[in-house]
């Protein structure tokens, strides 16, 4: 399983791509994509900040850069890397 996320997160042919998510998905591996949800430390890694002007989306997963992955069980096999919301504060745009 290890092996096959690691090829699927490198591999450059969408149809190959494709075919180990279905792979996962048949040993009852799937992948976490948690675009819009509140970041989370313990289920989610950072990967960087996007700005925002509402004050409501910051500390939200703005995107996944790379997903992360659990087993048929729940348990976390790799947390997905993200893009979370910071506001801005002042005129010199410096992210809160």
């Amino acid at each position: 399983v290890a092996a096959c996320i690691y090829v699927r997160d490198r591999i450059t042919s969408r149809a190959l791509a494709e075919r180990l998510a279905v792979a996962l998905a048949t040993a009852g591996v799937s992948s976490v994509e948690p675009t819009g949800a509140r970041f989370d430390a313990a289920k989610h890694e950072a990967g960087g900040t996007a700005p925002t002007a509402d004050p409501a989306l910051a500390g939200t997963i703005a995107a996944v850069e790379v997903p992360g992955y659990v087993d048929r069980d729940g348990r976390l096999l790799r947390a997905p890397v993200v893009t979370v919301y910071r506001t801005s504060d002042n005129a010199h745009g410096d992210l809160r």
